[in-house]
């Protein structure tokens, strides 16, 4: 695919919150799935708030500005719903703890997403921040989600606009792209996302992102529950990748197992191309197996693809 960009708009809601002071750094050490105390300046890293039970309750990219300043990147989902969450949750657990939340003007400061072939391009390795000009600030979030390399610019849309210009030059500025072939792109490289696979009822393990979790860094909520799935089985549920023909289903669209119809999970995303479906889901590990036919509540057909990882 070419370069290309793309402005988040609903239900994109990116975020950026900026998280200080002096206990910043031991209250999201004890309360994230992230090593925090080993994250160098200028260096970020995907993750979460559990619950006791290992369930999702926030998902972010957290970078480490400088000192004692961090910053929470993320998808605030429809209605702003996930950044409720996240504010209620720091205000559950903060006690006598000094720091402070900024909340950034998001009509004023808004991202822009870039998604390019090589990482040469940019020069910022993967999960690097930089600070550039005209307080803009560039963020590489690496391949994971897009099998292309994604950067987040942070800015006024003006000065945007001239970095892109004087970065790639006017005549190849990277083409703006729409949510659909962002939505292709994302359940094509099975990138989950919130509201659709990511939800409170969902361990990270289910979904393919135990590598959001950092291994021996001590006790944070939920440890015990995902140490335990590791090392005694797998989780319960995982997601899959289907491709089908017939009637589009729909998000929450019922997968059925197709010998005897019984439901064994269902559809989180889906998109169309080529006269067929792709959509991502999430079923009982019975069923989760490489080839599998199986059959969506609407009658079509489809067929399991890929199955995550939850190691």
């Amino acid at each position: 695919m070419n370069n290309c960009i793309y402005h988040p708009k609903s239900p994109l809601n990116w975020n950026w919150l900026e998280f200080s002071g002096p206990d910043t750094q031991d209250f999201l050490q004890r309360l994230t799935s992230i090593d925090v105390k080993n994250l160098t300046p200028c260096e970020g890293r995907p993750g979460f708030f559990l619950n006791a039970h290992g369930k999702i309750q926030a998902y972010f990219t957290l970078w480490f500005i400088k000192s004692t300043e961090y910053a929470f990147e993320f998808n605030a989902g429809s209605g702003s719903i996930w950044k409720q969450k996240l504010l209620r949750l720091i205000d559950q657990y903060t006690f006598s703890e000094k720091f402070c939340l900024n909340e950034t003007n998001q009509n004023l400061f808004a991202p822009t997403w870039i998604l390019l072939n090589s990482e040469k391009i940019l020069t910022l390795n993967t999960y690097r921040t930089k600070t550039l000009p005209h307080g803009l600030r560039l963020n590489n979030h690496g391949t994971q989600s897009f099998d292309l390399y994604w950067y987040t610019l942070w800015g006024a849309f003006s000065e945007k606009q001239k970095w892109l210009n004087q970065t790639f030059l006017s005549n190849s500025v990277p083409q703006e792209i729409t949510l659909e072939t962002i939505e292709k792109l994302r359940i094509a490289h099975m990138t989950p996302c919130v509201d659709h696979e990511i939800t409170e009822n969902t361990i990270p393990l289910e979904i393919g992102l135990k590598m959001h979790i950092a291994d021996n860094k001590g006790c944070y909520p939920g440890q015990e529950v995902i140490e335990r799935i590791t090392s005694l089985g797998s989780p319960s549920r995982r997601l899959i990748q289907i491709e089908g023909t017939g009637l589009l289903p729909f998000p929450g669209e019922k997968i059925l197992n197709l010998l005897d119809n019984i439901e064994i999970g269902e559809v989180t995303s889906v998109t169309r191309e080529n006269g067929k479906f792709l959509a991502l889901g999430i079923v009982k590990k019975l069923f989760a197996n490489h080839g599998t036919s199986v059959k969506l509540q609407n009658g079509s057909n489809a067929i399991i693809l890929k199955v995550s990882s939850y190691v």
